[in-house]
Parts: structure tokens; C-alpha cells; sequence
């Protein structure tokens, strides 16, 4: 009996171990992480708000308009404000800029329009636009967007 008991303690050790082994090793299901490039970017929040798409929509269009050889937009609350390069051979710079400004009207409704082809306003223009694309906020340049509003209000006048 000695040498049966044996056996049956070494068969259900055996088949402790074994269902253990099998049991123990399967891998658990915990969610996936993402690796490093997949996890969802944090956009700043004083630039995720700036509404840059509508600003490129701008852009390309007014490039489109006849005597404009490039644009460059800003917009500040429910204001949009273009800077025009125009080409050499543009013969009335107020009515490009006119056209500019009716096209995007009809693009963007619910905002109020300025364009302007003076060069000192489109420099200072040009400068947000591409400090904001870079991910400045737009508050830095609050002030320069108090000139600009200035400057094109009296040109109204």
C-alpha cells in the first residue's frame, strides 16, 4: 500500500502542478495602452479655441481672387482680418480688396470683415497669423490686433 499511496500522491501532485501551470500562465485582458504616438494629443488650451481651419478656408480663398498673389488671416472673436499682397499688375487695389471681402462674407456669415493691402497692416497681419499657426495664443498679440482694428476702422471712415 505503501507504494500505492505513493503513486496517487505523485499523480494528483502532478496534476496540481500541471493544471497550476496551465492556469497560472494565461495571460490577463487588461485594456491595450496606447503606445506613445497613439495616445490623443493635449492641445494648449489658450490655442486649441482659435479657430484655425475657418482661417485657412480664408485664406485659400481670397488668394483666389483676381490681382491677390497672397493672403494671410487672423480672426479675433467674431472678426476676420486679411492681409493682401497684391500683384504688380493690380490696377485698384480697393476693389480687390472689396471682392476679397464679399467672398468671404458669403463664406463666413456670422463674422465681420476687414481687408486691407496697406503694407504696414498686412506685415503686422502676417506676423499673428503665423505666430498663432505656431502656437502662440492670440492674446499675445492683443495689441497689435487693437492697431489693426484701428487702422482699418479709420480707413472705412
Amino acid at each position: 500500500m505503501k507504494k500505492s499511496t505513493r503513486i496517487i500522491a505523485t499523480c494528483f501532485i502532478l496534476i496540481l502542478g500541471v493544471s497550476l501551470v496551465i492556469g497560472g500562465c494565461q495571460t490577463s485582458k487588461k485594456p491595450v495602452s496606447p503606445t506613445p504616438s497613439e495616445k490623443p494629443q493635449v492641445t494648449n488650451p489658450t490655442t486649441s479655441k482659435y479657430p484655425q481651419q475657418t482661417a485657412n478656408r480664408v485664406t485659400t480663398e481670397a488668394a483666389k481672387v483676381s490681382g491677390v498673389k497672397s493672403a494671410y488671416t487672423v480672426i479675433s472673436n467674431r472678426n476676420i482680418y486679411i492681409g493682401l499682397e497684391l500683384n504688380s499688375a493690380t490696377t485698384s487695389a480697393a476693389q480687390t480688396e472689396k471682392m476679397v471681402v464679399d467672398r468671404v462674407k458669403q463664406m463666413e456669415p456670422g463674422y465681420s470683415v476687414s481687408a486691407t493691402s496697406d503694407k504696414n497692416t498686412v506685415a503686422s497681419i502676417k506676423s499673428i497669423a503665423r505666430g498663432v499657426a505656431g502656437g502662440k495664443p492670440l492674446s499675445n498679440f492683443k495689441n497689435d490686433l487693437d492697431k489693426i482694428d484701428q487702422r482699418l476702422k479709420s480707413t472705412l471712415k
